[in-house]
């Protein structure tokens, strides 16, 4: 039986213990972000893990170097979201939202951690892949952290990645 369900939704400033115990009665952290004003908060929306999706070996992780990043990231293992910020040392730091990469879900995916928008681009292109996220990173100008799905079969869409100061 599935755990007695909270709140399951947008949650803004929530700290990490919070995020914890919503995964324990069994949601999933889908967005993360860090808060603006204070170290350690977190914006995420929560969804409930169960079904046919459910593996408890799915979470997150904040505060990660990119040596420890990529060290949990592989081919079983697949980043839904990289957020780079940094931390209040000013020290490039990252959060990222985790799932399961196999059996009969197992998807192609790829990652950049500090890419342009050509990058992103090339990267989509020699994968035939698909932008799924990406976020600005904090201490260099017009380079991301982005994610990528394979696009094809039942996950190819069309797409196209545009920057908010570019619609400004």
């Amino acid at each position: 039986a599935a755990p007695a369900a909270g709140p399951v939704g947008p949650l803004a400033g929530g700290v990490a213990e919070t995020l914890r115990a919503r995964m324990v009665r069994g949601s999933l952290i889908s967005v993360t972000g860090f808060g603006a004003s204070q170290a350690l908060r977190f914006a995420a929306t929560l969804v409930w893990n169960a079904g046919e999706y459910y593996n408890p070996q799915d979470g997150w992780w904040f505060n990660l170097t990119f040596a420890e990043m990529d060290a949990i990231l592989s081919p079983t293992v697949r980043a839904l979201q990289i957020v780079p910020d940094l931390n209040s040392r000013g020290l490039l730091r990252f959060a990222i939202v985790v799932a399961t990469n196999s059996g009969q879900y197992a998807k192609g995916w790829w990652w950049r951690s500090n890419a342009d928008l050509a990058e992103i681009q090339d990267t989509a292109t020699a994968h035939n892949a698909r932008l799924v996220s990406w976020e600005r990173r904090p201490d260099q100008n017009g380079r991301f952290s982005a994610v990528f799905i394979q696009n094809a079969g039942a996950d190819e869409r069309d797409w196209t990645c545009v920057p908010l100061d570019a619609l400004e």
